[in-house]
């Protein structure tokens, strides 16, 4: 029990030793997020809801609603394009894109389908190339807007 106690002091003095040498910087350089809230719309006026929490000291996006970590496709001083992938409750999508305008709050999202093996032979008796391509559900595409709330520092 004391040799317990005794090693979470010591990791507590090197942690706060590291900090004040400034060999952990990025502790101090994640302090600055920017959360982001979403109100899109459906082709059916449904309404959905999106929070993202974008940490600046680790460059990743956290979907909030997702519980996922999502990958950075393009981040631009003007736009945001984010993207998960993986099933999507009930959609047929295996795929999502959130794009986000840092300077409107416009936002899109667009939700893609790999297609199966025999949509792929069907294709492929149709055309010659593209068929291995990922297919855009347009039905499931939501816009709207999103607002932005920076918080902590630099």
């Amino acid at each position: 029990m004391q040799a317990r106690v005794r090693r979470r002091i010591e990791m507590t003095l090197m942690s706060a030793a590291m900090v004040a040498t400034g060999l952990v910087p990025e502790v101090t350089a994640s302090a600055r997020e920017t959360h982001i809230e979403c109100d899109l719309t459906g082709p059916k006026n449904q309404h959905y809801g999106y929070s993202f929490a974008f940490d600046h000291g680790t460059g990743t996006v956290l979907w909030v609603e997702g519980h996922q970590e999502l990958k950075i496709e393009r981040h631009t001083a003007s736009e945001l394009l984010v993207s998960y992938r993986g099933r999507l409750g009930n959609l047929p999508a295996d795929a999502a894109f959130f794009d986000l305008n840092l300077f409107s709050g416009a936002a899109a999202v667009m939700y893609l389908h790999d297609p199966t093996p025999a949509e792929v032979a069907k294709c492929e008796k149709e055309q010659s190339s593209g068929c291995r391509d990922s297919i855009v559900l347009q039905q499931y595409g939501q816009t709207g807007s999103c607002t932005f709330e920076e918080r902590g520092s630099d």
